[in-house]
């Protein structure tokens, strides 16, 4: 029986908010949290996809470069993320990825141009926060899956960055338009190569619902809300306590926040907390001040970049943690391609964010919870977020 045609429990065997917040509480303190957090998946890694990824990357840091806008790479960079969504059928994947490219180039110039118009800065924080869960939200309708909003979330927080001017907003949109168009392109030649996107199927034989229609069959379940409650209020949080402490990129804690509300269950959700916040930090401390520090050229960092996205996908599949070594210093390159740095205040400020948004998702999860008992799926990938058709790839 699916979620949205089980029967709701009785009011007799509702369980009250308080009786939710401590099974949720037990459930995150259980023991063996950290031996959960540090364990492996057996998934065979995605050589293709981590190749694709990898190499789209390259060419959007490339050909900017190469047409003497090397100020634009990164942004190109960003709309070429949206391969990260270039998963499962054609028949889905190409509006899938047209969907993304589309929100990831509308946040990159929304976001600059609040910027460049002097927008106060509490502003930007909570834009990026309402962003972040209305896209998850449009994730769960979707039954999307991995990345979910943090992608776009990252291409919002780039367009605030950098101190953009007014003049600054048509070339970063162009940019980032080229990087998702070229993303769009390379994920679907496949479809004319084979001739499968008009009789695309699933590995199980059933044909695809449409973006369309799997929004329409998931509106009456309560996911979706929950989702974009949960999100809402630890990006708040996570901003403003990372504002009252003087740091930067409010946009990092919101991502933090969101990434680990992609867990499937609160205990999910704590696993992927210890994960994120451990992660990050050695990659931002350990990888990516040295890469930061190290007097490499423009061009010695977009290899590097090109390198650790395919590293990634090969990586991520099998622990969400380890991965974050890659990950973090990838992000922190690209969004630094070609501007002078201060090393370990970047670095510093990234693994706090992080780890204060990863804090706050936690929090929200174990407190915020339905009005109505939140019913889990007996089937793989339990809880508010279906998963896609893999594993999940960077954010």
């Amino acid at each position: 029986m699916s979620i949205a045609s089980r029967p709701a429990p009785g009011p007799a065997h509702r369980p009250t908010s308080i009786s939710s917040v401590r099974h949720a509480t037990r459930e995150v303190l259980a023991p063996g949290l950290l031996r959960e957090a540090a364990r492996a998946r057996q998934a065979a890694p995605p050589v293709v996809f981590a190749l694709r990824v990898g190499l789209i990357a390259g060419v959007c840091l490339a050909v900017p470069a190469a047409t003497g806008h090397r100020e634009l790479a990164t942004f190109a960079a960003l709309g070429s993320l949206t391969t990260l969504y270039g998963r499962g059928p054609y028949r889905r994947r190409g509006p899938m990825l047209a969907l993304a490219g589309a929100l990831m180039v509308g946040s990159i110039g929304l976001f600059t141009l609040i910027e460049a118009a002097g927008a106060p800065a509490f502003a930007g924080f909570v834009l990026v926060a309402v962003l972040a869960a209305g896209i998850s939200g449009l994730i769960v309708l979707l039954r999307a899956g991995a990345p979910g909003a943090t992608i776009i979330v990252f291409g919002a927080g780039a367009g605030l960055a950098g101190s953009p001017t007014l003049d600054d907003v048509v070339p970063r949109t162009i940019a980032a338009a080229g990087g998702a168009l070229l993303a769009w392109l390379g994920c679907m030649a496949g479809a004319v190569v084979r001739r499968r996107l008009r009789n695309a199927v699933t590995a199980t034989g059933e044909t695809p619902l449409t973006l369309r229609a799997q929004a329409r069959a998931s509106w009456p379940t309560e996911d979706w809300r929950l989702a974009v409650t949960r999100v809402l209020a630890a990006s708040l949080a996570a901003s403003a306590v990372g504002v009252a402490l003087g740091l930067q990129h409010t946009a990092w804690a919101v991502m933090g926040a969101t990434a680990v509300l992609h867990g499937a269950t609160t205990r999910h959700v704590a696993v992927r907390a210890v994960q994120r916040a451990a992660g990050t930090a050695a990659g931002a401390l350990l990888i990516a001040y040295p890469l930061l520090s190290a007097p490499v050229g423009f061009w010695g960092r977009a290899a590097v970049i090109m390198v650790l996205q395919a590293v990634t996908e090969l990586v991520i599949v099998r622990h969400y943690g380890l991965a974050q070594l890659t990950i973090t210093p990838m992000a922190l390159l690209m969004v630094t391609l070609g501007q002078p740095v201060a090393a370990g205040d970047l670095t510093v400020d990234r693994a706090a964010q992080t780890a204060i948004g990863a804090a706050a998702g936690l929090l929200a999860a174990v407190a915020i919870h339905h009005c109505r008992p939140f019913r889990r799926s007996h089937h793989a990938g339990q809880g508010w977020v279906t998963p896609g058709p893999a594993a999940a790839p960077a954010d």
